[in-house]
Formats: structure tokens, sequence, C-alpha cells
């Protein structure tokens, strides 16, 4: 379903990621179809407060840390592209940004 160009478009087997963001439609279709937290009786009962937590950590990485990307798998070989892709094999470095002010 994920790669399903009707739902994707024709590039629904590249990863790219900014098909969330072309527009507030496309953001709900995507969403709409999108079974990374799975559907009906079979939705996460964690998803409301993964996608908290994810809200509220993600920022707050990114504001107290420098984050580099030291190697990248190819994207080959990543199980999955959905909301929380499987991409095992990353490695990062997280540097901690110098603080400013009093």
């Amino acid at each position: 379903m994920h790669h399903n160009p009707a739902n994707f478009g024709p590039d629904a087997d590249r990863f790219r990621p900014e098909r969330w963001l072309e527009s507030p439609e496309a953001w709900y279709e995507l969403d709409r179809t999108s079974l990374a937290w799975g559907g009906g009786a079979h939705t996460c009962p964690g998803r409301h407060l993964g996608e908290l937590i994810l809200s509220k950590i993600i920022p707050v990485l990114m504001l107290e840390f420098d984050v580099e990307i030291v190697d990248m798998p190819a994207l080959e070989t990543m199980k999955s592209f959905t909301y929380v892709a499987i991409t095992t094999g990353v490695k990062a470095r997280f540097t901690p940004r110098e603080k400013t002010g009093a």
C-alpha cells in the first residue's frame, strides 16, 4: 500500500518525504492511506502517546544538539518508508550545542 502510485504518486517507490508537505490536502490523503500505526481494530493503542513523544523529543534534540549523519545505508536496504521508518544501520553523531546567555 505504501508503494501504491494511486496513493503516493508515480514516484511512490522513491524515498521522498517532502511529498507529505506539498499541501494540506496531500498531507491528509497520505495520512489517511498510511498504515504505519495499523488501522481499524488493529490500530496501535500507543499511537497518540508515540506521536506526542516524537513531537516533543525531536524539537528538543534539534535545539540542544548538532546532529550529523555519519553513515547512511543505501536506501534500497531499508525495510520501510512509513511514518516511523525502520532505518536500521544509520549512524549519527550528536554534539551538544554550546549554551549562550546567562
